[in-house]
C-alpha cells in the first residue's frame, strides 16, 4: 500500500522506540534560527544506524512537537548523546537569547502502532 501522507514517518513492526519532543519557543526566538536548530539535530540523527524516521507539527507556532523513531534503545541513545549539547543549550540564538522557552525530551518503547487506513472498513 502507497503511503498517501507524507506527515507519517517510516515505520517497523513493533516494539521500536522514539523520542518525543515538545517545546515552548521563546517569545523573542528567531523563526529562522529555530529551522536551523530543527535541521541541524535531524541531520544528526539522519547519521545515526537506527533512525527510521520523525514527525513534526506545530513548527510555525510557539509550541511544537516532534518524535523520532529508533529501532533500538543503542541507537537513540547515540543520537541523545550527540544532541545534548545543544540541547543544553536550548538553542541559544547569536544575540545569547534562548530559542526554547522550555522543552521536554521523553523515551519511550513503542509497543504497538495501528494506522487508520490499514484497518479496513468500519463494522456494519
Amino acid at each position: 500500500m502507497s503511503d498517501l501522507s507524507p506527515f507519517f514517518a517510516a515505520s517497523i513492526d513493533p516494539p521500536y522506540f522514539a523520542t518525543v519532543f515538545s517545546w515552548t519557543s521563546s517569545a523573542r526566538a528567531d523563526t529562522h534560527a529555530h529551522e536551523v536548530f530543527a535541521a541541524e539535530v535531524f541531520q544528526k540523527a539522519a547519521t545515526v544506524p537506527g533512525f527510521f524516521g520523525v514527525e513534526r507539527s506545530g513548527e510555525a507556532e510557539r509550541n511544537g512537537i516532534a518524535v523520532t523513531y529508533w529501532e533500538t534503545p543503542a541507537a537513540l541513545a547515540t543520537w541523545v548523546d550527540r544532541v545534548r549539547p545543544m540541547l543544553a543549550r536550548a538553542g541559544m540564538q547569536e544575540d545569547g537569547t534562548r530559542i526554547f522557552e522550555d522543552y521536554m525530551l521523553r523515551v519511550v518503547r513503542v509497543e504497538r502502532a495501528t494506522r487508520l487506513s490499514q484497518m479496513g472498513p468500519p463494522p456494519a
